[in-house]
């Protein structure tokens, strides 16, 4: 009976956890937590999503890494300008941050069982993580935008004019460096505080 209950307190401890994530990501989402350079952008919104999923799991990587999606296609729908119209292609906009929270996931437990410490298994998986999220969209975002296999493509025929390593140089440089830059020096602080305050919790008892 204990066990049921310890088990019922955790889900609704998570639960809060990844609601209060989940909320974080909707406002930076609406402010505007993207950078606009030239053709790509700067995130910093994929901070909450590797958080959520180091410290909650991976069914909640994979939830808050929707709401990541979620927010970037229905936000290119209404700021319809050329950096956000490919993502107005929900297959790019959602699947590959999905892919993203689940990974960081995944990651973080490898890791942790690896190295048996919070701090380099957080800084592991937030950065790989985010090297994989980029390899993905990468790709995806270039055919994408070649295209033109999204909404507003009549519109805005959003061309891609350099060749594909051409732009993914662009983007390693402009985005990639600094989105990795910006997981390790702020996520991996939070992950640990918040690991503490988890452990501490009696609901985790």
């Amino acid at each position: 009976m204990q066990n049921k209950k310890t088990l019922r307190n955790q889900e609704i401890f998570k639960l809060v956890y990844a609601s209060a994530l989940a909320a974080i990501i909707a406002i930076l989402t609406w402010l505007g937590g993207y950078i606009n350079l030239n053709i790509v952008q700067v995130t910093f919104i994929h901070i909450p999503v590797i958080i959520g999923a180091v410290i909650l799991g991976r069914r909640y990587g994979l939830l808050l890494g929707f709401v990541f999606g979620l927010g970037s296609f229905i936000r290119s729908l209404i700021e319809v300008i050329p950096q956000n119209v490919s993502f107005t292609n929900p297959l790019l906009a959602i699947l590959p941050r999905m892919a993203f929270g689940y990974v960081a996931a995944v990651l973080y437990e490898w890791f942790r069982k690896f190295t048996g410490k919070v701090a380099p298994a957080a800084l592991l998986a937030g950065v790989i993580s985010t090297l994989i999220h980029t390899m993905i969209v990468v790709p995806f975002l270039f055919v994408v935008a070649k295209t033109g296999f999204h909404f507003y493509a009549a519109e805005h025929r959003y061309i891609i004019e350099e060749g594909f390593f051409a732009f993914l140089l662009l983007v390693i440089v402009n985005n990639m460096l600094l989105e990795i830059a910006t997981a390790a020096l702020i996520g991996t602080p939070i992950i640990i505080a918040l690991n503490k305050v988890m452990t501490q919790n009696p609901a985790q008892a």
